[in-house]
């Protein structure tokens, strides 16, 4: 958060708002700022948006412009202010914007100050705004701004600049930026120089490799009444077995206190050394990524999380919902929000599992969502639940935080312990690791992955 008030000794000289705005996108050209769309052209939200590759790699940069006094009070604005919120948090973690809002005059500077100044940013303060605008917005605006905690708005209040200043001292300012070489657009962009240091750097994915298989598979031929459909919707992932082209492989011997004897053929369970295994290439890796990928549920169990098959991916429902938050292991995966006493939902950290082939191995990836529950078990759906759920990035150079988190969820797994009542097993690397021999100074996020990289080698 931040809050600029270029405002001098002299008042703005009379101009209007289109001038203003001219103003306001030479302001931002001389600060490295490319624009790149105009409201009166676009027909956006915002008045303009900029992008800066230098600095902030694809981050776009959204500006809106009030040539006028303008009080925290003020309901089109709070209303406006929402709905910037709301297309901020529907956008994933690399999409989302920095906003700059340019004000003539801030009314009550000191309200804005409390909230925007970084130095301050009193939390009170930001929840009456938000409260203020929760009160000003109708219709679809209102139910997505509903379901958003204050968390999220302090997290979004952080990507919020506030410049104070007229025509004449944007302008001035402006001329003064333009005087230097180090806000020079033409020289950044001419320049053929990375933004580098000469200090190495690992960089940590979010990818484990398969290193130890089981040594033998148990399978058996399905029933004729047997299909997919059926199979997805009346067996548990956790059961360690999967029907595949009319055959039933697990990971566990197929018995008579197996349940899964009563889908099987009698007389058809085989036991298969993996080594020996003569399937189909193509059958052999879709069955082992199911495998993998149940074996990685079922060992969530173990420790308490819940599968949801939907949204692929794996929680803690809270069972204790007068306590306000689950820990587990010392971090909160589960937080309960109220209203009027009420539970009026329920935010759980997650995460997802797939399991991709590539140039001979089998690998592991694993990202963070946020998922929210109306009581802690029921995730809540529809239309408009895909706004509510989000997911991080799948890199993790430029956040440590979310780093740390992964590293925590893929730790609490214990992937590299043999464990599986005794039995051979699946087992996984650490998470595979780049080492650099220098490292990036800026903001950039890259569009590629760790998978991009792998090679047979």
């Amino acid at each position: 958060m931040t809050f600029i008030a270029l405002r001098g000794n002299r008042e703005s000289i009379s101009q209007s708002s289109e001038s203003y705005k001219n103003k306001i996108i030479e302001f931002m050209y001389i600060r490295g700022y490319l624009l790149t769309h105009d409201s009166a052209i676009d027909g956006i939200l915002p008045d303009l948006i900029f992008n800066r590759p230098y600095i902030d790699g694809k981050k776009e940069t959204w500006v809106e412009s009030k040539f006028k006094d303008l009080s925290l009070k003020d309901t089109d604005f709070l209303s406006e202010f929402g709905r910037y919120f709301n297309g901020y948090l529907r956008r994933s973690e690399l999409q989302r914007f920095k906003l700059f809002i340019f004000i003539r005059k801030c009314s009550a500077q000191s309200n804005w100050k409390n909230i925007f100044e970084e130095t301050k940013g009193y939390p009170d303060d930001i929840k009456t705004l938000k409260q203020s605008i929760e009160d000003c917005l109708v219709g679809n605006d209102l139910e997505i701004f509903k379901r958003t905690s204050n968390d999220d708005f302090s997290f979004f209040i952080n990507d919020v600049t506030i410049v104070e200043g007229g025509y004449e001292d944007v302008s001035r300012i402006a001329d003064s930026l333009a005087e230097t070489d180090k806000f020079n657009v033409e020289k950044s962009l001419l320049e053929d120089k990375s933004n580098l240091k000469n200090i190495p750097e690992v960089l940590t994915s979010n990818i484990l490799k398969v290193t130890v298989f089981p040594r033998q598979l148990w399978v058996a031929d399905a029933k004729e009444n047997l299909d997919n459909e059926f199979w997805e919707e009346n067996i548990d992932i956790v059961d360690l077995a999967y029907y595949y082209n009319k055959k039933i492989y697990s990971l566990i011997p197929i018995s008579l206190d197996n349940w899964i004897f009563n889908y099987i053929k009698e007389n058809t369970i085989a036991n298969i050394e993996l080594e020996k295994w003569k399937e189909d290439e193509y059958h052999k890796i879709n069955i082992l990524k199911y495998l993998i990928k149940i074996f990685i549920v079922f060992k969530g169990h173990e420790i308490g999380l819940w599968y949801d098959n939907y949204l692929n991916c794996l929680f803690f429902s809270n069972n204790k919902l007068q306590d306000e938050e689950l820990k587990f292991r010392n971090r909160v995966v589960s937080r309960v929000y109220r209203k009027n006493g009420e539970i009026n939902y329920v935010k759980h950290d997650a995460l997802t599992v797939d399991v991709n082939y590539v140039s001979n191995y089998f690998y592991v990836i694993f990202n963070l969502i946020i998922l929210f529950t109306k009581d802690g078990k029921e995730i809540i759906r529809g239309e408009q639940a895909r706004a509510l759920h989000y997911n991080f990035t799948k890199e993790y150079t430029f956040n440590n935080t979310e780093k740390s988190k992964l590293l925590y969820w893929i730790n609490i797994f214990q992937l590299q312990n043999k464990t599986f009542s005794e039995r051979e097993s699946f087992l996984f690397s650490s998470p595979l690791t780049v080492s650099c021999p220098v490292s990036y100074e800026g903001g950039e996020i890259f569009d590629v992955t760790l998978l991009d990289f792998i090679k047979e080698d």
